[in-house]
């Protein structure tokens, strides 16, 4: 055999795979009610979870359910101002298909308020049929049903509002603070109160003498105030609320290493090689490693980016306008040196020494460096999109870094990313009525700083 002919990720998908042949699989389950009735539910078809980190700070998520006419117009639709929905997730291999055609074993529950993506009411074509007779209506006819799901915890959240002054502090105790007490106010039973927060921490470690929130600020707005006003991180800020937990993280910082709380590999494998696995990750503690065989492409918007918009900055620290502008060491004389008040950066050298580095929008006057830097760090770099099937989304947190494996040439290579969104769609595996088992494939979009061509991998 060739040595081209020998995919040189052989020893990731071994390690992967262990041996292990069945597709992964698993049970989707809905119990759903409308102003406290039960909604008998015949099928989950799809859910769809879209998880947007770089302006987002929570899901959206869709459900599509099959069920009768009856159930529909007589019991979901006249409830629509009161749906709740508990969605049940179990693993194929650790669950049991029971004689009465339930399923047990061990599962995973959560908990949101439903939105009817409203559709009006149907199933009353014949008009013989009595409107109010459920049973009968929902042997004539089958609806597919879309609802939009809220996590409970997180609406109250958003509800929040806040506003203080806080004296000789940091912008980290003020973000650790405000958001640990607000999460302490959300009511709730046990199984929704949110678990804490996950805060890298910030480049900004200044001292304030005094830190100042407006009042009635929502709480979701804090982040993004104390980022514009006071600066929190060089490299832009994103936070979003998932599984209990709400991440703050530098959105385009991929070299933070030593601060993250998770390692995940990707080794992108030939289709060729790998035309279909049936096992695409492992989890060993906090490390995750995934093979990946399907599509992926890349987006760079580095060259275009920094030409048009900047490669640097420059801008008048106003922190300085008025202590060290003036030089008074000569006598009778006021000396304004621009050394002192003017800021400039040139963050991503040109190999062509034509560097365009603009004033800052606005009127040109900040002390902030950090939101300044943070408007280039999210122009240089290069987006990386790939598929993920049979995936696993509860294994990804927000902000995750990654080490992604590529070939060219038959020759591995690497890249440094951070993961700025994740679209995961579950499905059924098998579109027939009969059909149990579902899968999830999603869509990962990761950002590094560097470029990567993937055409000749």
């Amino acid at each position: 055999m060739n040595d081209i002919d020998v995919s040189p990720f052989s020893a990731d998908v071994e390690y992967v795979t262990d041996g292990r042949t069945n597709i992964q699989t698993e049970y989707w389950t809905a119990e759903v009610t409308a102003r406290g009735k039960k909604v008998e539910v015949l099928k989950i078809l799809n859910v769809d979870i879209q998880e947007y980190y770089e302006n987002h700070y929570s899901q959206i998520l869709t459900l599509d359910l099959m069920m009768g006419a009856g159930q529909y117009n007589n019991i979901l639709y006249p409830g629509q101002d009161d749906i709740n929905v508990n969605l049940i997730r179990r693993s194929v291999a650790e669950s049991k298909l029971n004689d009465d055609g339930t399923i047990s074993g061990v599962n995973e529950t959560a908990f949101y308020t439903a939105v009817l993506v409203d559709q009006g009411q149907h199933g009353l074509q014949d008009a013989k049929q009595p409107a109010n007779d459920t049973i009968a209506l929902d042997l004539s006819n089958i609806m597919i049903v879309r609802l939009q799901l809220k996590d409970k915890a997180e609406e109250q959240l958003r509800l929040l509002r806040i506003g203080g002054n806080y004296r000789q502090t940091t912008v980290e105790l003020v973000l650790q603070a405000v958001m640990t007490n607000a999460i302490k106010q959300v009511d709730a039973v046990a199984q929704l109160i949110p678990k804490g927060i996950q805060l890298v921490k910030p480049d900004n470690e200044k001292i304030y003498e005094q830190i100042c929130v407006p009042d009635s600020l929502p709480l979701v707005d804090l982040p993004g105030y104390l980022q514009k006003h006071y600066g929190v991180y060089n490299t832009g800020l994103s936070h979003f609320v998932k599984n209990g937990i709400w991440y703050l993280f530098p959105t385009y910082d991929v070299e933070r290493g030593s601060q993250a709380y998770q390692t995940l590999q990707i080794s992108l494998v030939s289709k060729k090689h790998y035309p279909r696995l049936s096992a695409t990750y492992k989890v060993r503690g906090t490390s995750i490693m995934i093979v990946s065989s399907s599509d992926r492409r890349t987006k760079n918007i580095g060259t275009t980016e920094l030409g048009n918009k900047g490669n640097g900055v420059k801008y008048l620290d106003g922190s300085m306008l008025i202590d060290g502008m003036v030089d008074t060491s000569k006598p009778n004389k006021a000396i304004i040196d621009s050394s002192k008040n003017v800021n400039e950066f040139v963050v991503y050298n040109k190999p062509d020494g034509l560097n365009n580095v603009p004033l800052t929008t606005g009127t040109g006057i900040t002390s902030n460096q950090h939101y300044e830097l943070s408007k280039i760090a999210a122009r240089a770099g290069t987006y990386l999109m790939m598929a993920w099937d049979f995936s696993d989304p509860n294994l990804l947190s927000p902000g995750l870094l990654a080490t992604i494996k590529f070939s060219i040439n038959n020759k591995i290579r690497e890249a440094k990313g951070v993961l700025v969104s994740a679209v995961h769609t579950v499905k059924l595996y098998d579109p027939s009525f009969a059909c149990r088992d579902y899968y999830t494939q999603s869509a990962l979009t990761f950002f590094l700083n560097q470029s990567l061509d993937l055409e000749q991998s």
